[in-house]
């Protein structure tokens, strides 16, 4: 069965973080995720997910551009280590036992084979940290043609192989299907064939990043597969509504009906 949650931060934008908390359980979802991480935004979120029967199942670690935190540098590497450390601290405080980190941005005076070690490094030092506290790392890929250029994990194998090469089962690929349909292409089979590799999936709509319904991307198709796999992590709703937010859920809430 899927797991769907709904990313807070992009839906009911007119309401306070805690008030759309109740209108995501209105509508019938039961696990939500936050650009958030900081303590004094994840506990006012904390408190709502538990007054309305809702999971906060994912937050963000570290940000795609932050350069005081890139992987791809080792001389950023103890900064990130130590915003990984406090960040998740925030997070299994709020009752979140994972979160995204982000490579950074590509360093164009080293070459790509170096950076990608330095990714692999940098993990496996987070790895043992997250494996102490029971939580889960998951590393996105994101799309340099539309949203985020210069990025420098954006393309789904090279992932793959940095999680291998990472070698923890805390510290597995997020699979974001709109960064990855405009990147790569060829879901269906890159997604069943390394299953055991993704630990988290966004999703929306190509082109425009709306929503999963009339777009190029058969989101019933892939969910349906991914439902019946060995998959047991959550499928992320990340996308700008361009209907009112809770007719977009009803929406994505009937793409999923027989699924959840």
């Amino acid at each position: 069965m899927l797991k769907p949650d709904v990313l807070v931060d992009c839906f009911f934008g007119d309401l306070s973080m805690p008030e759309r908390v109740a209108k995501i359980a209105e509508a019938g979802f039961r696990n939500i995720e936050t650009w958030k991480n900081k303590a004094e935004d994840l506990q006012p979120l904390s408190k709502a997910c538990t007054e309305n029967g809702v999971s906060l199942v994912s937050v963000v670690l570290s940000f795609p551009s932050a350069k005081e935190t890139a992987l791809t540098t080792p001389s950023t590497h103890g900064a990130f280590l130590e915003a990984f450390d406090r960040n998740s601290d925030a997070a299994l405080a709020a009752g979140c036992s994972s979160g995204i980190v982000c490579t950074g941005n590509t360093d164009l005076t080293v070459n790509i084979a170096t950076q990608k070690q330095y990714v692999i490094d940098a993990l496996q030092k987070a790895a043992p940290i997250a494996e102490k506290k029971g939580f889960s790392i998951h590393v996105e890929a994101l799309n340099t043609k539309v949203n985020h250029a210069g990025y420098f994990l954006d393309d789904p194998n090279t992932g793959y192989e940095i999680i291998k090469a990472v070698g923890s089962s805390r510290v597995k690929l997020l699979f974001d299907i709109y960064h990855m349909q405009i990147m790569h292409g060829f879901l269906t089979n890159s997604i069943l064939d390394n299953l055991d590799l993704i630990s988290h999936f966004h999703a929306a709509g190509v082109p425009g990043r709306h929503e999963l319904i009339n777009n190029e991307i058969n989101y019933r198709f892939l969910a349906e597969k991914i439902a019946l796999s060995s998959y047991s992590g959550y499928f992320g709703l990340e996308y700008f509504p361009e209907l009112p937010s809770a007719d977009s859920l009803a929406g994505s809430a009937k793409l999923f009906n027989g699924l959840l």
